[in-house]
C-alpha cells in the first residue's frame, strides 16, 4: 500500500505533467492517450511481483 504522502506526490505529478491543460473528461482522456503514446513502447518487459491465492485461479 502506498503512503498518503507518496500518493499525493504521484497525483501532483500527474496534475503537473499529464493533465495540466485538461478542462473536461474528454481532454483528460486525450492527455493520458498522448502521454502514454509518447512514453510506452510495446512490447515491454515486466516482472510479476505478487502471486494470486489458489482460490483466485479456480474457474467457476
Amino acid at each position: 500500500m502506498i503512503s498518503p504522502e507518496k500518493e499525493a506526490e504521484i497525483q501532483q505529478r500527474i496534475d503537473d505533467e499529464i493533465i495540466v491543460d485538461a478542462y473536461n473528461d474528454e481532454e483528460v482522456m486525450m492527455s493520458w492517450y498522448c502521454y502514454l503514446q509518447d512514453n510506452i513502447s510495446f512490447p515491454f518487459e515486466a516482472e510479476w511481483t505478487s502471486s494470486r491465492s489458489s482460490s483466485a485461479n479456480k474457474r467457476t
